[in-house]
């Protein structure tokens, strides 16, 4: 256990040293992006990929960390759904406003689900040795350190079909923009 603990530890503190490269960005715009990235692998394993996302505010963020959060969760979704036997495989990203000042993005997929004994400790490290989520690989342990690097928080829940939706928040840009927006929100 404590060798899990000190490599999520160890994966923390290389994001947190990267701080320095984190710009304004997009969140529908990094989602389209991640969408291009996977899409021909999306299309060779008949997935349908829909990307969600309207004008949101601007999010201050590491943008080549947070490609790789996205692509880690999209990877992950795309094993769910191949481990699965449903006939609709889809996957999709969102990109919404949580709470003020807050950004959300989801990743949902028509996959084989998570179990709800699963569903807390699916980011844990510790629970590995566990064969169901040992399936997750390091991917999750990896978008979990990115998300808490940038201040936000990261989770995993059952959809109402069963499959599984991985969300993270992570707060809006302080620019004139987003102010204008919060702005907007809060009237």
């Amino acid at each position: 256990m404590k060798q899990a603990a000190g490599v999520v530890r160890r994966i923390g503190a290389v994001f947190r040293a990267e701080d320095g490269a984190r710009t304004a960005l997009d969140p529908a715009g990094l989602l389209q992006e991640a969408a291009t990235i996977v899409r021909t692998e999306a299309a060779r394993k008949e997935i349908s990929l829909r990307v969600v996302a309207g004008y949101l505010p601007q999010i201050l963020a590491d943008q080549s960390q947070l490609r790789q959060c996205i692509l880690s969760l999209l990877s992950n979704s795309f094993h769910a759904i191949e481990a699965g036997d449903h006939d609709r495989r889809e996957v999709v990203l969102r990109a919404d406003l949580d709470k003020p000042g807050w950004v959300r993005i989801s990743i949902s997929d028509s996959g084989v689900g998570i179990d709800s004994a699963n569903v807390e400790r699916l980011f844990d490290p510790l629970c590995a040795g566990n064969k169901t989520l040992a399936r997750v690989g390091t991917g999750l342990l990896v978008a979990r350190s990115i998300v808490e690097s940038h201040g936000g928080k990261i989770w995993a829940e059952s959809s109402t079909e069963g499959a599984a939706v991985l969300s993270f928040t992570l707060p809006v840009a302080r620019t004139r923009q987003s102010k204008r927006l919060r702005d907007r929100q809060s009237s």
